[in-house]
């Protein structure tokens, strides 16, 4: 009898174990869900649907990358990483790119305009190693 008990809670354990390695990754899944909804997608979250999305241009012989609230680049150069919203939630700050000689960590300023569809433009080196850029979309639209 103590070996049919004994069967019985080993497999009692395992699908304990299963299922609490299933509820942990439940949870995870959750809370990585609820960082992208209490991330700051702008007013009303309009700027949500652009999340995770890149848009590039080419000027001149570089292509310019942004990527929304993610990365910027210049070809292979770092213009930095999304860090704030600025100017009454209509701009974003990328800082923290690769480093200048004689400024420091190269950044960019993306103003959002209103636009049937999406697109960047107007990208430019206002100051040294600062940069500057326009993305068109129907989220600013609002």
């Amino acid at each position: 009898m103590e070996a049919y008990l004994a069967a019985d809670a080993s497999e009692a354990k395992k699908q304990l174990e299963e299922a609490e390695a299933t509820k942990k990754t439940a949870e995870t899944a959750l809370r990585d869900a609820q960082k992208v909804l209490d991330g700051d997608a702008g007013p009303d979250g309009a700027y949500h649907v652009l999340r995770d999305r890149c848009f590039s241009v080419k000027v001149s012989q570089y292509t310019y990358e942004v990527c929304a609230f993610g990365r910027a680049k210049q070809d292979h150069t770092s213009l930095g990483s999304f860090r704030e919203w600025r100017a009454d939630n209509t701009k974003w700050y990328f800082g923290g790119g690769q480093h200048c000689p004689g400024r420091g960590a190269r950044d960019l300023v993306v103003s959002l305009r209103c636009g049937s569809e999406e697109w960047l433009e107007n990208v430019g080196e206002p100051e040294t190693c600062s940069y500057a850029a326009d993305l068109y979309t129907p989220a600013a639209c609002g």
